[in-house]
């Protein structure tokens, strides 16, 4: 009977020994992103013929499961990401393509060129507005918390630079989603050449974020559905089919 006791003790002590170790491993391998834009994922690295039936959406959380490089035919060796979807899927995207969190603007907020109120303002800080999302690039906790973060879908309204990373920017998954469901609805309401069926569903979209979405998102879209629709076309975006680059491969990156 004490042998018995002893076998079922050093037995509990190892499966209790494997389930926090199996426990550890998740814990230190597991890596949330964010994708930068909607694209497409591949289920075998470097196949563009390979993409599986769906689409990341821009902000969409992903867990990080390894990085590893692919060389191509010609050119130079690329970074995938292998990366596990909501739901159980699985498969690869450029590890450019994806971000280490998303980030709205919620105040005030000066984008500066380096974590430093006295490096001076960065170029794009005026598209830095209420509402904006902007990705995760880097954090300094030298002077403070610094945030470098960077955004736009073009060299028009792309950004980079550093802002203080508290009081006017949060990184709340469910406001980072309201402002990009915002930000599509407004590209579609906003635009004259859309269709009445697609002005009217974006617009059920916007009442719907003003309702239910938490400040300042939701008085953002109050405010885009009192005033009038204007008769300038929203900024270019990349298109959704595919894996698509974050800028414009002909478009020249300003430098912050």
């Amino acid at each position: 009977m004490k042998r018995f006791i002893a076998a079922a003790g050093i037995s509990l002590l190892l499966l209790v020994f494997v389930d926090c170790k199996e426990a550890g491993k998740i814990a230190q391998t597991s890596e949330t992103r964010v994708a930068r834009f909607k694209m497409g994922v591949l289920k075998e690295i470097g196949n563009p013929k390979s993409g599986l039936p769906l689409a990341l959406e821009k902000g969409e959380v992903v867990t990080l499961e390894k990085i590893q490089s692919f060389k191509p035919a010609t050119g130079a060796p690329v970074e995938y990401a292998l990366i596990k979807i909501a739901g159980g899927q699985s498969g690869f995207v450029p590890a450019s393509y994806l971000a280490k969190a998303a980030i709205v603007v919620t105040g005030n907020v000066k984008l500066y060129q380096r974590p430093s109120i006295t490096s001076g303002i960065a170029r794009g800080a005026d598209k830095l507005k209420l509402g904006v999302v902007a990705f995760l690039e880097n954090e300094d906790f030298s002077d403070g918390e610094w945030l470098e973060i960077v955004g736009g879908s073009n060299a028009n309204n792309y950004f980079k630079g550093w802002v203080k990373g508290s009081g006017s920017v949060s990184r709340d998954t469910e406001l980072v989603t309201a402002a990009v469901r915002m930000e599509q609805a407004l590209e579609i309401y906003n635009n004259p050449k859309a269709s009445e069926k697609a002005k009217a569903e974006a617009r059920a979209t916007l009442e719907d974020i003003q309702k239910n979405s938490p400040a300042p998102i939701s008085t953002l879209a109050g405010d885009a559905l009192s005033g009038p629709t204007t008769d300038t076309p929203p900024t270019p975006e990349t298109k959704d089919e595919g894996i698509q680059p974050l800028q414009p491969a002909t478009d020249e990156k300003p430098h912050g």
